[in-house]
């Protein structure tokens, strides 16, 4: 039976005005981050584990960077780093490498790591940032130890799916979103850069984009934050699904429905829907799309 593991992103908070960061594990502390995962994705994922009989298992960055293989990936990812940094950082060239300041109750990091050197040694990292609060420290990095190791979306992409490359047991498939599509490509060609041949990439599936009415892609966040409304023909359940007019079961149900559809031709899936468009799949269940 086919399983799939299911890994949160490395999100952060950020102290305004600072320019310093600190990642949302430690802003929450564990069990207030695996409590909120619980609450807002377990039930739906048990829904739909249910319905397709695939096991799932929910495992998050804050756990995943501090397993041992996933830092002795990262140890040498980063010796080659010169070879990749520029697909890394298109902007600049640094792969913005982050641990939190170990001074008690303070946990932040800056943001785009300016300040930051990476000493590696044999089987260890030094890492010498500055906060911006308490001056210059060093963490030590090791493979089954050290602080909370904080890299930057793409560079923490690569780590992930190049310590995804050597399980030979199982085949790793990335789900992305549709805006994921020229990112990926740079990590693609980072991962070949320090060495990965072309049937070594990793295998990747990329779901359709949500877009409003103008095109732009449906921000959550940014209407969350009441710097964008919510476009027309969509509706409060797409920000949190918790608020489906339904059961739980009637939307893993429509979800399961819509996919179908959408999986139907590749016409229908390798493409952008408006909010809109969406809504109406999920509310008026149909077996076709228009093929534009």
């Amino acid at each position: 039976m086919p399983s799939t593991t299911r890994r949160t992103r490395s999100s952060s908070t950020r102290r305004p005005g600072t320019g310093t960061s600190g990642p949302i594990a430690q802003a929450l502390g564990e069990d207030a981050l695996a409590a909120t995962v619980d609450e807002l994705y377990r039930p739906l994922f048990d829904a739909l584990s249910e319905r397709l009989s695939i096991p799932y298992a929910i495992e998050m960055y804050s756990r995943q960077q501090a397993d041992e293989h996933y830092r002795r990936t990262w140890l040498r990812a980063h010796r080659r780093i010169d070879a990749a940094r520029w697909w890394l950082d298109p902007a600049h060239g640094t792969p913005h490498v982050r641990v939190p300041c170990p001074t008690p109750g303070c946990g932040w990091a800056e943001k785009y790591a300016q300040r930051t050197r990476v000493l590696l040694g044999d089987e260890h990292a030094e890492v010498n940032p500055v906060c911006l609060h308490h001056g210059p420290y060093e963490v030590v990095i090791t493979p089954d130890g050290g602080g909370y190791l904080d890299l930057a979306t793409l560079y923490r992409n690569l780590v992930k799916e190049l310590s995804a490359s050597v399980d030979r047991d199982r085949l790793s498939v990335m789900v992305k979103g549709g805006d994921w599509m020229f990112g990926s490509s740079l990590v693609d060609n980072a991962l070949t850069a320090i060495g990965l041949m072309a049937g070594q990439l990793p295998t990747r599936l990329f779901c359709p984009q949500v877009v409003t009415d103008t095109g732009a892609k449906l921000s959550k966040s940014l209407i969350r934050d009441g710097k964008a409304t919510l476009p027309d023909g969509s509706a409060p359940w797409m920000l949190d699904t918790r608020m489906w007019p339904g059961s739980l079961s009637d939307y893993a149900d429509r979800l399961l429905e819509m996919a179908d559809v959408l999986l139907a031709d590749p016409r229908h899936f390798f493409r952008s829907y408006s909010a809109g468009e969406l809504g109406r799949l999920m509310t008026q269940p149909t077996r076709s799309v228009t093929a534009l």
